[in-house]
């Protein structure tokens, strides 16, 4: 804010009375002498614009020929002189009537051991401590100097508004107690030739970083456009920041735009609102790294907002992306838990090598990037690597975003919101209720599961029927020698979830076995199926060849397979403890209609009804246990041959062995 000297079109007068004709006025620097403009309106003052001459030549009659308007927060001495350039008059410490005159050292500036070099400016302000701010002296004294009066108990760091910036030429550093405020406009210009951090918000220590602190309007650019070829320029990095808010204009012109790290501790709960950030060739990177004993790591963290782009004619031959996560830990702990919101990436694809992703994990678990958007970047939208899982985006603009999961695990998922609420709400297949359905096969103990079949651990033969333990009214019981599944069609659907009823801690091994396209087993193990982190599969060379969970599980399972895989048999045999099921159902999470089918064929390589029949050899004959069937049940005959009875029907309520039954009529 401005204020007039006097008033706008003051008059003066030499000693003796008469107008200081063409004489003239002059305002300087009370400390250094240096001359300091005043501007003919307001306005002008306070945009620093069309500054009036210095000295300012009266007119004939003594009265300024321009308004005489001054910058609020600053200390004048004003001088005025005749036509012959002698001194009438000098007037010290003029300034605006509000600004109280500054200390020359205050309580916080003493405990640093900090020596003002120009006490016209206020604590904090970088101008205080011999910041020029015009774009080409190096700065980074006078910031070292208002960081540790910050650390101190003072002020936050100012940076004030100028056309150049202030220039620094090497890393402006922060205390961990120290916070900073840029004046609407202000920028800090990065003019070092080396490959280092611009603005480093934190410090690197094992013990506590900075927790609450405040880092507002900040501005960094490069004075010359980085080439990429080293991650370690960075324009803002926040090191082992905790609970911080951090409001960031502009970065510009680095490798790294914006970086969070844990180092040795962590990057934690910090939320960072972002204008812009462009020509660097990773926008936003989250990440960590060790160089001591302890874990670094970069969790739990918001960013929202940022356009973030790559203007044309820049680094044309070489990759960028949007938002990147990874670790450089020797053991990799992944960025996890990390959201981002509503981020606009147009990344203006290289010219000829090199790709344009909006996302890149290359190490992060349960990250979520919601309403995103794709536009001019290469295809896939988000790329997962090593042991990435349970990534999720969505994007708002590009229908066929999708990821590409080139790690172990492929439970990653970009869902496009044009195509989000019919094409990718989760189709699913469920089963019959296993004992009410069930029926005894053979007369004797075997067990028949309409739609369903059977395997054997010991050879992965398929069966329509199998020995159980019990049939009990709640769940069918069974061992670890045994399961029950059904084929899926998986020739364009490729990722699912399997679900179970079952009594708790009863839930069974999830098995999968991949077919190709002719519908041969694929018994080697070449990770044709995978699960996650927390359901692993692993091949295991019974079964004929199978992938099965380690550990007995009551949990949902997520599963994917490769593209080489056409068909899988999938389901649950007893593990640990026998398996307690009441049923089962197969979800797929890419959307589409699935194709389940019991796949069972018969010596002759007849393929089973794909029904939902109960069928039987003979009547059920257990007296003491089983299905308890109705009057009305019916079992079909398989195959039945002219002159055959094509079922039976109970005309009893029982027990198998004690229902009474009666056969259909022969066939003709």
């Amino acid at each position: 804010m401005s204020f007039p000297y006097i008033n706008a079109f003051q008059q003066f007068f030499d000693t003796s009375g008469s107008p200081l004709a063409s004489g003239t006025i002059e305002f300087r620097n009370p400390t250094s002498n240096a001359l300091i403009d005043s501007f003919p309106t307001a306005d002008d003052a306070d945009a620093q614009t069309n500054a009036n001459s210095n000295p300012l030549t009266l007119s004939a009659s003594g009265a300024a020929t321009a308004g005489l308007f001054l910058e609020d927060g600053v200390v004048y001495k004003v001088i005025l002189k005749d036509v012959n350039g002698a001194t009438v008059a000098t007037h010290d410490d003029v300034r605006c009537p509000s600004v109280q005159p500054f200390s020359t050292q205050t309580t916080a500036e003493s405990a640093a051991s900090v020596t003002p070099t120009d006490v016209n400016y206020p604590e904090g302000d970088v101008r205080r401590y011999g910041a020029l701010v015009d774009g080409s002296t190096d700065d980074i004294a006078a910031w070292d100097k208002a960081d540790l009066v910050s650390a101190n108990g003072g002020p936050p760091i100012f940076v004030p508004k100028s056309s150049s910036g202030m220039a620094v030429a090497s890393t402006a550093k922060t205390d961990i107690a120290t916070d900073v405020h840029f004046e609407e406009g202000a920028f800090m210009l990065y003019t070092g030739s080396a490959n280092e951090v611009c603005l480093q918000l934190g410090d690197a220590i094992t013990t506590i970083g900075p927790f609450g602190r405040t880092y507002s309007n900040l501005d960094v650019r490069r004075n010359s456009q980085s080439d990429w070829t080293n991650n370690s320029s960075v324009g803002i990095q926040l090191l082992n920041t905790a609970n911080c808010r951090a409001t960031i204009n502009t970065i510009k012109g680095f490798t790294v735009g914006l970086e969070l790290m844990g180092e040795d501790l962590g990057s934690q709960y910090n939320t960072v609102i972002l204008g812009q950030s462009y020509n660097n060739k990773y926008q936003i990177r989250l990440t960590n790294k060790d160089t001591a004993a302890t874990v670094g790591y970069c969790n739990e963290n918001k960013i929202i907002g940022g356009r973030m782009y790559v203007e044309t004619g820049v680094n044309t031959s070489l990759g960028r992306f949007g938002i990147w996560l990874d670790s450089t830990r020797a053991t990799k702990s992944l960025p996890n838990s990390n959201y981002f919101l509503k981020q606009s990436i147009e990344l203006n694809a290289p010219d000829t090598s090199g790709t344009a992703r909006a996302i890149y994990v290359e190490y992060g678990n349960f990250n979520k990037f919601e309403n995103i958007r794709d536009e001019n970047n290469d295809a896939p939208f988000m790329e997962v690597d090593n042991t990435s899982e349970w990534n999720r985006a969505t994007t708002t603009t590009q229908e066929d975003s999708a990821v590409r999961n080139d790690g172990t695990f492929s439970n990653n998922f970009v869902l496009p919101e044009r195509r989000y609420p019919w094409a990718f709400q989760p189709q699913s297949w469920q089963s019959v209720s296993l004992t009410r359905a069930s029926n005894e096969y053979d007369g004797s103990s075997s067990v028949y599961v309409p739609g369903c079949s059977w395997r054997n651990s010991s050879n992965g033969n398929q069966s329509l029927a199998s020995t159980v333990n019990s049939v009990d009214d709640d769940y069918l019981d069974y061992p670890s020698t045994k399961g029950i599944g059904v084929m899926v069609d998986t020739g364009i659907l490729k990722r699912f979830v399997f679900r179970k009823d079952n009594e708790a801690g009863r839930g069974g091994r999830l098995v999968v076995i991949p077919y190709d396209t002719n519908a041969a087993q694929l018994t080697t193990d070449v990770s044709y199926v995978a699960g996650t982190g927390a359901t692993v599969l692993t091949h295991t060379s019974s079964i004929g060849g199978a992938y099965q969970t380690g550990a007995d599980s009551d949990l949902d399972m997520f599963f994917s397979v490769t593209s080489a895989v056409h068909f899988i048999w999938v389901g649950i045999f007893g593990g640990t403890a026998s398996a307690r099921i009441r049923s089962f159902g197969i979800q797929s999470v890419d959307g589409g209609a699935l194709s389940v089918f019991q796949g069972y064929t018969d010596s002759n390589s007849d393929p089973f009804p794909n029904d939902y029949l109960n069928y039987a050899t003979a009547d059920p004959a257990n007296a003491t246990a089983g299905p308890n069937y109705p009057a009305g049940k019916r079992l079909a005959t398989f195959n039945v041959a002219s002159g055959g009875v094509p079922g039976r029907v109970c005309i009893t309520q029982g027990l198998g062995g004690t229902a009474a039954w009666e056969n259909e009529a022969a066939l003709s």
